[in-house]
This record gives structure tokens, sequence and C-alpha cells, in this order.
């Protein structure tokens, strides 16, 4: 198993664990979702490409009050390189980590009803953290001063966002769809084979809405 699978899977432990701590009578809710769209700009040493597609997950855990919530977030996104024109970006193997700590409005009582039993919750809220980078050492990523280091060093993200969650009336466990934007400017300085920056400014995400029945 890889490191990048190894992390994921360990958030993914730590969040069913939280479940059986939450559901005794905290407030907590939580979302598993993908990346569906990417604005995505790569700029590197001899060039640059926009709207590389990338590949992005994301798991979160939170809990708090009626209408706030305080919790943690880890993001994965396989960073497509080879799609510029530098010859040396062969391969599609550098994966971007994000850790953050988020602070959300999420309302317990719907925002709008919709037919008899459906509900319309607004979300919204910023995330801070850090990120950083990941790829596998081989024959074209690998450099003597990096032939021992497989991850860059951490940096401070960001990021706004804000989306709907469909569900039941009583039941806020259901669909999630956010619209993400994120300031930071990702950058690699010393990379075995380029120096370069990413920005993902504007995504849009779906995910399944794991929460309470309200009483």
């Amino acid at each position: 198993m890889s490191e990048c699978n190894k992390v994921f899977l360990f958030i993914l432990i730590l969040s069913c664990l939280e479940f059986r701590g939450f559901s005794q009578g905290r407030i907590w809710f939580s979302e598993l979702g993908a990346t569906i769209y990417q604005d995505q700009k790569v700029d590197y040493a001899n060039g640059s490409f926009s709207h590389s597609p990338a590949l992005g997950y994301f798991l979160n855990i939170n809990t708090g009050g009626k209408h706030f919530a305080i919790g943690v977030q880890g993001d994965y996104s396989s960073i497509d390189l080879k799609s510029g024109n530098n010859p040396s970006l062969k391969n599609n193997n550098v994966k971007l980590w994000e850790f953050y700590a988020i602070l959300r409005y999420y309302p317990m009582l719907p925002t709008m009803r919709f037919w008899t039993k459906g509900a319309i919750r607004f979300t919204a809220g910023v995330s801070g953290g850090a990120y950083s980078f990941y790829w596998r050492e081989n024959d074209n990523y690998n450099y003597p001063t990096y032939s021992h280091l497989a991850w860059s060093p951490l940096q401070f993200s960001s990021v706004i966002f804000g989306g709907l969650c469909f569900s039941s009336f009583r039941n806020t466990s259901g669909l999630s769809l956010k619209l993400n934007y994120k300031p930071t400017t990702y950058s690699m300085s010393n990379f075995p084979l380029a120096d370069f920056t990413l920005k993902q400014p504007f995504s849009v995400s779906a995910s399944l809405f794991i929460g309470p029945s309200i009483k």
C-alpha cells in the first residue's frame, strides 16, 4: 500500500471512531466526496498550461451547535504535470495533500423546504491549514538531493467555500454540492525536474453528507 493510501485510510478510520463518539448525543456531521470540476493552471520554467484535469477527493468531520461547527479535513489531488510542453514532465505521479481546520456555518433547521419531506440547507465556511506535495521516487523523479525525501515542506493554504446540502427534513444525511475558492498559489521549489507553481482558484465538489436525525 502506498503512503498516500495509508494516510487516506488513517483519516477514514479516525472519522469512523469519531462517528461513534458523536452519535452519543453530540451534534456531528461529515462529508466524503470528490472534485467534479477543477480550474487548474500550472506554471513552470519553460511555460505554462491550464485546465489540466485533476483528480481529487476529500474527507471531513465536524462537530458543533445548531448553526456553527468546527472540524478537520483532508484533501488529496493528483496533479497532471505531463500536459505541458516540457518533455521532462513525463509521469502523472505528483500528489497534493492538504490538511485543514474548518469553521463552518451549517444550520440544523433547513434553510428551505421542498415538497413534503425534502429540505435544503445552506452551508459556508473558511478553512486554514497546510499543504505538501508527494511524489514517488523512480527513474524520472529521482535526484541526488531528494533521493531520501518524498514529501515537500509544509506550507500554508486556505479555502473559502459555500454550497447546498439536500436531504430529508428531519434527517441531515444526503447530498452536498459546494463551490470552493482557493486563493493559495501552491509552489514546489527545487523540484527534481522543474520548479513549478500550481493555482486551483475554483472547483466544484460533490459529497455524501452524513449527519444526525432531528428529533
